[in-house]
């Protein structure tokens, strides 16, 4: 790394670091601890619609996983691999109207919470007893 470069990270580093230090609110307002509010700030309110959460959630993972990697597939082996872009549609229609709903339906609010309640109460409450 040059100097410069080295400049711009720590810059950017102190920029997050002075961000988080002027803005030290948390979530103050959540289902869990206030339960007259529907939503809260972190649930959006609960005023999103299935579609828009689903592709929502699709999209996120699909270019946090393939951000490298579709470029270097299709260097390495042509465009074929743009066949999997009309999957995406195919799975988004179940999954915004019947999976996400269902959740939803149940009051879970995000995977981990579904995964909690399946937990046996020892490995919930001791997460370090499972290892």
């Amino acid at each position: 790394m040059t100097l410069l470069d080295t400049l711009i990270v720590v810059a950017y580093l102190l920029a997050v670091l002075i961000v988080g230090l002027a803005c030290p609110t948390g979530q103050h307002s959540t289902r869990d601890t206030n339960p007259t509010d529907p939503g809260g700030f972190m649930l959006g309110g609960r005023v999103f619609g299935s579609l828009l959460v689903g592709v929502s959630v699709m999209v996120t993972t699909f270019s946090a996983l393939n951000f490298a990697a579709f470029p270097t597939e299709v260097a390495a082996n042509g465009l074929y691999i743009l066949a999997c872009v009309p999957v995406f549609l195919l799975i988004a229609f179940p999954v915004t109207r019947w999976i996400i709903p269902a959740f939803v339906d149940q009051g879970y609010t995000s995977a981990y919470q579904l995964l909690e309640e399946a937990s046996t109460p020892v490995s919930a409450s001791s997460p370090a007893a499972c290892s």
